[in-house]
């Protein structure tokens, strides 16, 4: 039982805790006990020194008849529980209280017996005088014996208090910590096991426990996201490759079944295409993983980004011209930033290529670039239908493609791509359902040059 108690850490940090609280109650109370004694003793040292020095200083001034006066004087009605008494040469009591042999010369603690209250403690000051006679000054010490047995009483009544409690803190301190970290363990037991629905719980009073708690809680809706997301992504790559591998596999097994249907060039084009094909995918993958682990090379410089978009715009005019679409440039001069210009530019291009993907027979695509306040944002527009609400933020997941059935060309990769590379030069992308259509905006920071005038897509 000892050894398990030891062995958890509530218990401990609550043990160690009682001890030093106990321990220093204890040195402090029986500091103030001999502080206390030492103070009661002092104070009656001090009475009996200021009754036994005037008459010690007036015998030695040689008039013996005036100290036994003074000494018979302060017998009388004297109320301070002091006594007074004059001893000879010969130890012989001449005059006085104290009728018994004559204590030693100096400070002592003596016993007087008292035929009504028995025997009484006393503290006594001898001094001897010039002609061989002693003075004795007694204070009586039951008062300061009683004040001290009460206050020892009451200092190991303290001390009992003080265990008990410590002992019900050790109890209660380790209940209590083992009651806020035991969901902690049951959680983590709960995911260790493959649950990742499992939550710590979070009480009203957001303390420390409870800031845990939410942290370990967002941890787990992240990883559970990921793994959610993971589980997504294996699916969607076997689809993908289902798909193209299936192709394949056909035309060889017609190629194999009737070789006089198709010629070797037709086989070997089409084995080479749909390999491209996947090769394509995985690289993607891997650009992407690239550009989020910090991994791909990047040099970061100043660059005009509006001049930039105007050139890419310029080259895909005509791929847009073909598939019947119309692409313009909206772009204001001097938007400088910083930025990897490889990257920044196949950024617009996925998402250029997107729209190209994306729009109908007859869109209008139109590419802006202006300085809102202390960004650039760079927009494209298409004149279609827009993306619902709900998917406004998963379009930019790997492999997520609103065309259920994957129709269409394409991995759901070109906006990951996006997402990653902004992520990387400290820019952001978003989307949104605007008046004129679908809008995809990037946002960069800028160098620090002058805001222009915001103008809408």
């Amino acid at each position: 039982m000892t050894g398990r108690f030891w062995q958890r850490a509530s218990y401990r940090i609550a043990a160690t805790t009682a001890s030093i609280l106990a321990t220093a109650a204890f040195v402090l109370g029986g500091g103030g006990l001999l502080l206390t004694q030492y103070h009661i003793r002092h104070a009656l040292d001090a009475r009996i020194a200021a009754a036994s020095d005037p008459l010690v200083a007036l015998a030695k001034t040689g008039d013996e008849e005036g100290t036994r006066r003074a000494i018979a004087a302060a017998v009388v009605g004297r109320e301070d529980q002091l006594a007074i008494a004059l001893f000879d040469s010969q130890g012989r009591h001449i005059l006085g209280e104290l009728k018994v042999s004559r204590p030693a010369l100096g400070w002592s603690d003596v016993t007087f017996y008292d035929p009504v209250e028995g025997n009484d403690p006393a503290r006594v000051l001898a001094t001897d005088l010039p002609n061989g006679e002693r003075i004795v000054v007694a204070g009586n010490r039951r008062p300061l014996e009683t004040a001290s047995e009460a206050i020892s009483w009451l200092w190991a009544f303290s001390a009992g208090v003080i265990l008990i409690l410590s002992v019900s803190l050790v109890v209660l301190l380790g209940r209590y910590l083992d009651s806020r970290l035991e969901p902690i363990t049951r959680t983590s037991d709960a995911v260790i096991a493959g649950d990742l629905s499992h939550r710590v719980p979070v009480s009203h009073r957001r303390d420390e426990f409870d800031r845990v708690a939410i942290s370990l809680n967002t941890m787990l809706d992240r990883i559970s996201e990921l793994m959610a997301n993971l589980r997504g992504i294996a699916g969607d790559i076997a689809h993908d490759l289902r798909t193209p591998l299936g192709r394949l596999r056909t035309r060889l097994e017609t190629a194999s079944a009737d070789p006089a249907s198709i010629s070797r060039e037709d086989v070997v084009e089409t084995t080479i295409a749909t390999i491209d094909e996947i090769l394509a995918l995985f690289h993607a993958v891997l650009r992407i993983s690239e550009i989020e682990d910090g991994g791909a090379p990047q040099v970061r410089n100043e660059l005009d980004l509006g001049r930039l978009a105007v050139e890419i715009v310029e080259a895909m005019q005509p791929v847009f011209e073909d598939a019947g679409l119309a692409l313009s440039a909206d772009v204001t001069p001097d938007l400088t930033t910083l930025g990897d210009r490889d990257q920044l530019a196949s950024a617009i291009i996925n998402v250029l290529e997107n729209a190209l993907a994306h729009s109908s027979m007859g869109a209008i695509v139109v590419l802006s670039a202006l300085r809102n306040g202390d960004h650039i944002e760079l927009k494209v527009c298409d004149s279609g239908p827009g993306v619902p609400a709900e998917d406004l933020e998963r379009i930019f997941d790997r492999f997520v493609r609103l065309d259920a059935a994957r129709s269409k060309p394409g991995h759901g990769l070109g906006l990951s791509l996006v997402r990653a590379v902004m992520h990387a030069n400290h820019g952001t992308v978003g989307a949104s359902n605007e008046p004129r259509g679908f809008v995809i905006t990037l946002r960069f920071a800028t160098t620090g040059l002058r805001t222009l005038e915001n103008r809408q897509c």
